[in-house]
């Protein structure tokens, strides 16, 4: 049995053949409403320089009255870049970091400190948040555009657990596209034609602009 809420077709039959199970013996149960009514989605112009972007990102986090906020990077020295930045922009509020590069034992403080309401913003690559169910994110800052809908669809869907209204932030600058393109270049769990096609979307705009 397979449940999901954003897995393409063509994933759940790539599951099901390295599983090497029959179709016969294949459940599945797919939600076919991806649209959180309780979230508020926005798109913004990236600016040039880094600085305005954080400024931008703290004048969003200072309104927020209750409850917390996550900034999505791409990369892990964005997430140190963005959190010694925006620090010195709130220098009353508990920043933390949350990626591939920390240890397991920093994992987990973080994660603790998060859970306990000791943490309300974060700077993390896409990983953070995954199987956590905390009711209060209001905000969600997406600093690099996503690659996929299904990725926008899964980062947003941590926010607004508790029914209450919450706001996911794009923003968007053309070198994201670059940003995007290395990195599903370099990874080979994109090679499949789906994200083939991708890339040379993103070549054909790069070549474009």
């Amino acid at each position: 049995l397979l449940l999901t809420a954003t897995v393409s077709s063509t994933h759940i039959e790539a599951i099901r053949k390295t599983l090497n199970i029959e179709k016969a013996n294949f459940e599945i149960i797919q939600s076919t409403n991806l649209l959180y009514q309780e979230i508020r989605y926005e798109v913004v112009s990236k600016k040039e320089r880094k600085d305005t972007i954080i400024g931008e990102m703290a004048e969003m986090i200072r309104t927020i009255e209750d409850g917390k906020s996550i900034i999505y990077c791409a990369r892990k020295k964005d997430c140190e870049e963005i959190r010694d930045i925006l620090q010195t922009k709130l220098p009353n509020y508990l920043l933390d970091i949350y990626h591939g590069g920390l240890d397991s034992k920093d994992k987990k403080h973080v994660l603790e400190k998060w859970e306990e309401n000791k943490t309300y913003t974060i700077i993390a690559t896409t990983a953070f948040g995954m199987g956590l169910n905390i009711p209060d994110v209001r905000l969600i800052l997406h600093y690099t555009f996503l690659t996929t809908l299904i990725e926008l669809i899964q980062l947003s869907g941590r926010a607004g657990h508790d029914g209450k209204p919450a706001k996911d932030v794009i923003f968007f600058g053309l070198k994201d596209l670059r940003t995007n393109y290395s990195i599903i270049a370099k990874d080979q769990r994109y090679n499949n034609i789906y994200y083939k096609l991708y890339i040379l979307n993103i070549q054909n705009y790069i070549n474009y602009i």
